[in-house]
């Protein structure tokens, strides 16, 4: 992960089912979003650019497996952000100057110049993108992708996530310290949308007929991010995060939990005159590839309502959610069109 001194950061790239995958990435707006309403067998679009500390070629290699394959490219710190259908209607709103997240799928496109030479760019497809602004409207669509990666035995592994939750800190619990002694705090959050919709989708199992209602989220935040924000994530506290997800069933069989071992955690700022004023990134001190790091955890047994943080306090380390069966994550959006700079936007129908 990256971050710098502006408050946002590149997340954790990652390999899926579905591509290449920048879980969560954020920067500021350096347009207003162009949009294009939906009409007759036509998706809305929305398209943007964001400013981003890192090469966006480096991103691309670090998504596709191999951080040097695009050395050859001049450095570029601007990505290029596309949304269709619902996740295009959100965007819509995106203004310039505004810090927003944003998760979807990284590659790369050519298109032809207005001089008639060949240009190539690096851009997102997005399936989510959440305006980090307390005021904001709240966003209810959350990206679940399993997430493909080979562990230190060379075996190759796959854990689901969710990216971009938007979510409302509901309980903070006591700062702890694992058996190896680094610092963990265990939170409650209220995701917007539902997160076992998010679980379905990683694991290849949504379904249209299906009811989503599960809107509680047990996750865990490590390492010195949990020093420095245990006083400050306070009951209320509106936050976007991005993590491995686990899954634990209640000991009567009864009721599913839903957990996460977060790898990135953005706090909502409040709108200020100081339009400078950005919402803060925060990640947990892990290597870029924090696919491979321990699952998310689950709510202490018996049922969750029922703990205090007393009895949280006498744990030594969270305690892990069984694995759960991969699966490939689905197809996702189109990847036609675009909004780079000499090039005439194309539309997707």
């Amino acid at each position: 992960m990256e971050s710098n001194s502006k408050g946002f950061q590149v997340a954790v790239c990652a390999d899926t089912a579905y591509g290449p995958y920048e879980l969560m990435l954020q920067g500021n707006a350096t347009q207003d979003a162009l949009y294009f309403a939906p009409s007759e067998g036509k998706k809305a679009l929305a398209a943007f650019d964001i400013g981003v500390r890192d090469n966006v070629w480096t991103m691309l290699g670090r998504a596709e497996g191999d951080i040097d394959k695009y050395n050859d490219r001049q450095e570029l710190s601007f990505m290029g952000i596309k949304s269709f259908g619902y996740a295009a209607t959100g965007a819509s709103i995106v203004k310039k100057g505004r810090m927003v997240a944003v998760a979807g799928k990284i590659s790369r496109r050519e298109f032809p110049r207005k001089d008639g030479t060949q240009g190539e760019k690096v851009e997102l497809i997005a399936d989510t993108v959440v305006d980090l602004d307390e005021s904001s409207p709240r966003v209810s669509n959350i990206v679940g992708v399993m997430t493909i990666h080979t562990d230190q035995n060379g075996v190759q592994q796959q854990s689901p996530c969710a990216c971009c939750v938007d979510a409302t800190v509901k309980k903070v619990g006591e700062l702890n310290h694992s058996e190896t002694g680094e610092a963990y705090v265990n939170l409650t959050l209220e995701t917007v949308g539902c997160i076992d919709r998010a679980w379905d989708l990683a694991n290849k199992c949504w379904k249209k007929e299906k009811e989503y209602k599960e809107h509680r989220l047990y996750a865990t935040l490590w390492g010195t991010s949990a020093e420095r924000l245990v006083e400050k994530l306070t009951e209320g506290t509106r936050v976007c995060v991005s993590g491995k997800m686990s899954q634990r069933m209640s000991n009567d069989g009864k009721t599913v939990f839903y957990g996460m071992r977060i790898w990135q955690l953005s706090r909502f700022l409040k709108p200020k005159n100081d339009t400078s004023a950005q919402p803060v990134a925060e990640e947990a001190p892990e290597s870029g590839d924090g696919a491979e790091e321990t699952p998310a955890t689950a709510p202490a047994q018996p049922a969750p309502q029922k703990r205090t943080r007393k009895a949280a306090a006498k744990k030594p380390e969270p305690q892990p959610a069984p694995e759960p069966t991969a699966e490939e994550y689905p197809s996702g959006g189109s990847s036609d069109g675009g909004n780079g700079e000499d090039e005439e936007l194309e539309l997707p129908f």
